[in-house]
């Protein structure tokens, strides 16, 4: 096991990556999702942010608690955006490319739209407007 003498960018990516590991078998267990937000840090301190979201109430039948935590905020933000909480998971076609809505991120003022590419799975932020123009027709 390495020790760590200072933090710096490189220790701090590999100790996310055992941080990540080692709440999976708590989320598991106990239904939730949680999230590492971002670290910062100096060289003799860092500090994240937790972020644990209850999700076994709202789960619908062969959606994995990531999912379901995608569509409650979608849901909840929806209207603040003109779109309809039904519209998550729709399809949209943007550019020459399709695309299935799969989240929302109220920050992000000039993409909010979280979209999946159909064709190679990828993920990609969408305006809004492209996205309502497809929803309308």
């Amino acid at each position: 096991m390495a020790t760590i003498s200072t933090f710096n960018k490189n220790n701090l990516q590999d100790l996310r990556t055992k941080l990540n590991d080692a709440v999976s078998s708590v989320s598991e267990e106990f239904g939730i999702v949680i999230d590492l937000g971002r670290i910062s840090y100096s060289p003799e301190e860092a500090a994240v942010r937790l972020t644990m979201t209850a999700v076994s109430n709202n789960q619908r039948h062969g959606e994995s608690p990531e999912d379901v935590k995608l569509r409650m905020e979608f849901e909840k933000y929806a209207h603040s955006f003109g779109l309809n909480p039904a519209d998550f998971g729709r399809q949209v076609k943007v550019g020459d490319d399709e695309f299935k809505i799969v989240g929302i991120k109220p920050r992000r003022s000039r993409f909010p739209i979280v979209g999946m590419c159909l064709n190679t799975g990828k993920v990609f932020k969408l305006t809004l407007g492209s996205v309502k123009s497809q929803l309308t027709e």
